[in-house]
């Protein structure tokens, strides 16, 4: 559930193309193109705020204020400006906007825990917090989202003393829910939530307000709620919207066919069908993401490399966000001449697409080096067999401990293992070996060379004794000392 509400916020300023800068200061980062028209009348001073609000008896709403934060800037344009909304919030409070890069600003963060933004803080006349708002939202939710910091029985520190004192109703415990979830308190929301999912019966899930615990009472596929859900899906849909239950519905198929996409598991032709009965059962649409992926497994599972670039050419827009990191994947050893100058083809056209963006630039490197193909020569294993082919070769093995969702790996994957000087390093020395920390044999492993972050870069004898660990993603010149360094020391 962790920022599950803030991410939400972001994407909703982020659509509506914030680009303005605030009003209280000079030139923002973002330029002046569009300058908000703020209606907040805002005191500057932390100080003068807090003597103003015993003065007029008044709580203190505080603007934590970055300028690089697309969301702060979308609140100014979109909701700091709507006149209504500014008259109650100077009639009800005294503003306080600080920027949270000066001295002050870091001072006031690490006090109040402010580490993400947009960020608001309702405090009484003594600094205390007595509501949080973490992310931005439009008109008329964030109204709403104030107005909870004015009574005890919906404010963050109020709804807090209730359940401190007992109270654990089940209208007390909706209240504190949902400000733990408005004010991003992922650890205490979990356990009040699951308190108070334990008062509900599965067709409460579908009442818009209780929406905001789908992940605490839906985790996965296997559980009664989630078959509720899917029986019933138009009733939801009528209640909380189709668009929300088809994307939620899609969130706990989406990473599994992924993974056959990538090729981040072995390809399991049943297994990829059960999630196609999946997608099928939950009426997903045929465009969406998690078909799109199922589609490309499957030529993926097939080895026709030539009508997946052709497929990824056609549909490839429908991945969104996914689209650069799945092409980043296309590492196919056993690919023709022919099939291979059109891979490269394809990931320059990628990586033209993308631009001058670190997505862009890592296609680029990906396509280049996949050209001159002198990377390290990476076997999938089975582990035994990796062990019996470092033993037959007498070589130490390399192990590269990834996931499907890890950045760094992806970066390592196709920018620093494929160079020519890294293969030189590493192919005379190591047999190479790639597994999935997340997946078949790879949980246990992760278990026995207590792999807990990624990438992890091991070195193993032949008998699988752990002779070296390098943790994060490194430069091909630190790859290449390590194997320099390790096999010196064999």
């Amino acid at each position: 559930m962790k920022t599950l509400k803030r991410i939400a916020g972001c994407l909703l300023l982020l659509c509506l193309g914030m680009a303005a800068g605030h009003a209280q200061t000079g030139k923002s980062v973002y330029g002046d193109q569009v300058k908000a028209d703020v209606k907040m009348n805002y005191v500057y001073d932390f100080d003068e705020a807090l003597r103003l609000a015993r003065e007029q008896n008044k709580p203190v709403f505080f603007n934590c204020f970055v300028d690089w934060a697309v969301p702060c800037h979308g609140m100014n344009k979109y909701v700091f400006s709507d006149q209504a909304f500014c008259d109650f919030m100077n009639k009800t409070f005294v503003n306080l906007w600080m920027d949270m890069t000066t001295a002050k600003g870091n001072e006031l963060a690490l006090k109040y825990r402010v580490r993400t933004y947009a960020h608001y803080l309702v405090l009484d006349a003594d600094g205390n917090v007595i509501h949080r708002i973490v992310g931005g939202s439009k008109l008329p939710d964030f109204r709403n989202q104030v107005e909870m910091a004015l009574s005890d029985s919906t404010s963050l520190s109020g709804t807090a003393r209730r359940y401190a004192a007992g109270d654990h109703s089940r209208s007390s415990l909706y209240h504190y829910v949902k400000a733990l979830r408005l004010a991003d308190e992922d650890s205490l929301f979990t356990v009040v939530g699951q308190e108070y999912l334990k008062l509900l019966r599965p067709a409460d899930l579908a009442k818009k307000d209780n929406w905001m615990l789908a992940r605490l009472a839906i985790p996965d596929r296997n559980c009664d709620n989630y078959r509720y859900l899917v029986a019933h899906k138009q009733l939801f849909a009528d209640s909380i919207g189709a668009r929300t239950i088809d994307n939620f519905l899609e969130s706990l198929v989406c990473r599994e066919v992924m993974q056959y996409a990538m090729g981040s598991v072995t390809f399991d032709e049943a297994g990829l069908d059960s999630l196609r009965r999946v997608m099928d059962e939950a009426q997903l649409s045929d465009t969406c993401v998690s078909r799109t992926f199922y589609d490309i497994a499957k030529l993926r599972g097939a080895k026709d490399y030539r009508g997946l670039l052709n497929y990824l050419q056609t549909y490839g827009h429908r991945l969104l966000i996914y689209r650069a990191n799945l092409e980043l994947s296309l590492d196919f050893s056993d690919m023709n001449a022919e099939d291979k100058a059109s891979l490269v083809a394809y990931l320059k056209e990628a990586a033209v697409r993308e631009g001058n963006t670190s997505a862009g630039k890592s296609l680029a490197s990906f396509a280049t080096l996949l050209e001159k193909g002198e990377g390290i020569d990476f076997d999938h294993g089975p582990f035994s067999e990796v062990l019996a082919r470092a033993k037959r070769e007498g070589k130490l093995v390399f192990m590269d401990c990834f996931t499907s969702w890890c950045g760094p790996c992806r970066m390592m994957a196709s920018v620093v293992f494929p160079r020519k000087d890294v293969g030189d390093a590493f192919n005379p020395r190591f047999v190479s070996f790639k597994c999935d920390m997340e997946k078949g044999e790879g949980i246990e492993l992760a278990k026995k060379y207590g792999v807990k972050v990624y990438p992890t870069l091991l070195v193993l004898d032949a008998d699988g004794n752990l002779l070296h660990t390098l943790t994060g993603a490194r430069s091909p010149q630190e790859l290449i000392r390590m194997a320099e360094q390790v096999t010196a020391e064999k």
